[in-house]
Order: C-alpha cells, then structure tokens, then sequence
C-alpha cells in the first residue's frame, strides 16, 4: 500500500477512535492496533519496527537519550546582568534534517547564520501555536500578541 494512503487510513482510524472514546492514551492506541493486526496503524507501527524487539529497544533508548540531553540545564548572562536558567543544548532544523542532533546552547548564540536559524524556528512555532488553539475565541487576544512578534521577527531578519 502507498505511504500516503497508509498515512490516510490510520488517520482515519486514530480519528474514529478518539470519536469514539472520551480520550485515547498512546498505551491504548497501541492495545487497540495489536488487537486489529489488519489495521492500517497496526501495519504502519510494523513498518517502524515497533514489534521487532530490536528496533523497539533501540528506538526507546535513542527516546531516553533524547529526553535526558533536552532535560540538561545551564545558565547563561542575560543582557541585565542576571543569570538565566535554559535548556544546554538547541535542535535546529537543519540539524534535525540531517540527522545532526543537538548543539550546545552558548555556540548557537554566538553563530549568527545559527542564531537566525533559531529565531525563524520561534516564528514557525508561534505560528503552529496560534493554528493549534486558533478555535478558542477567548485566546484571540493573544493572537494579536504573536502578530506583533511576528512583525519584529520579520524586522530583524530583514536587517
């Protein structure tokens, strides 16, 4: 079967269960699929090697790693003279892209074609924020909030 007819039954499927249940953990999606081995998600989670011991465990240990090395903290100066506690190590696109992982915090900020990277990953994501919660009307305000970051975002990488 096609990749994207694939990608388009198990949506369908994901979909069908969370319509019909009051939520849906990753436990119970994997229950459900090792349960309907015809399943378009069954045979997706097959084709990533979920149900091959090796590349299950390798997988959840490559998992761990990435949570441990995002989870690491080091405080750098901010601009007042205060310390400012964040995460030690950045994951830029390209890096993701090529399979490159995670650089240390203090060289992306001083690497400007880095640095950039990073600030126009901040707009992608302020812009998938606003998309995830565009439905609540309460938060339009916040909406007008990110639209002027965009702006300034935008200014900035003009100049």
């Amino acid at each position: 079967m096609p990749k994207k007819e694939l990608n388009t039954l198990m949506h369908e499927e994901v979909r069908s269960l969370l319509a019909d249940n009051q939520g849906l953990t990753a436990r119970q999606l994997l229950t459900w699929a090792k349960r309907h081995k015809k399943s378009s998600l069954y045979q997706w989670l097959e084709s990533q090697g979920a149900f091959d011991p090796k590349r299950a465990i390798e997988y959840t240990g490559l998992s761990f790693c990435r949570m441990v090395i995002t989870r690491v903290k080091i405080e750098i100066p901010k601009g007042s003279g205060k310390m400012l506690r964040v995460r030690a190590a950045v994951s830029l696109p390209t890096d993701r892209k090529n399979g490159n992982g995670y650089r240390y915090t203090p060289h992306v900020l001083a690497n400007d074609e880095q640095r950039r990277e990073a600030l126009e990953q901040f707009a992608r994501d302020q812009e998938a924020l606003l998309k995830k919660y565009e439905m609540y009307a309460e938060l339009e305000p916040f909406a007008e909030v990110f639209r002027a970051m965009d702006f300034v975002e935008r200014q900035m990488a003009a100049e």
